[in-house]
């Protein structure tokens, strides 16, 4: 989060000198470290119901942001908010995406970076390669 602060002297007779001008103190902790597991999936739509995507916690955080995107620039992402389970049809469409994490804190602040690009590739079932 963002702290403003402002200080001001008082001597040891008892004197307080003026306040000063406020400074800023921002707090951010360790962008979230991806499991290593989900980092990179390869898989076919058929070998799984849900996906499901891990990171490191950190006690600071209230809760976390997921960014999906067909780019691995991210230029067009899409929010998932803080759900880490989500449906595979979601995404049948695509061949692959990119995802990355990063914290939030109770006050709904961002407080972190985002973590390294995680990939999700989907493949072509052996049947649909014969249908095809």
């Amino acid at each position: 989060g963002i702290y403003y602060w402002r200080v001001r002297a008082i001597d040891n007779t008892g004197q307080v000198g003026e306040v000063s001008l406020p400074g800023i103190l921002q707090v951010t902790i360790p962008s979230p470290k991806l499991d290593e597991k989900v980092k990179t999936i390869k898989t076919t739509p058929d070998q799984l119901e849900t996906l499901e995507l891990r990171w490191n916690s950190d006690t600071h955080a209230k809760s976390y942001e997921i960014e999906i995107s067909q780019e691995a620039s991210f230029s067009n992402p899409r929010l998932l908010g803080s759900k880490t389970n989500f449906l595979k049809e979601n995404f049948l469409k695509k061949e692959s995406f990119y995802w990355r994490v990063r914290a939030i804190n109770e006050n709904g602040e961002i407080i972190s970076g985002f973590s390294e690009v995680g990939l999700i590739q989907f493949r072509k079932s052996i049947l649909e390669r014969r249908v095809h």
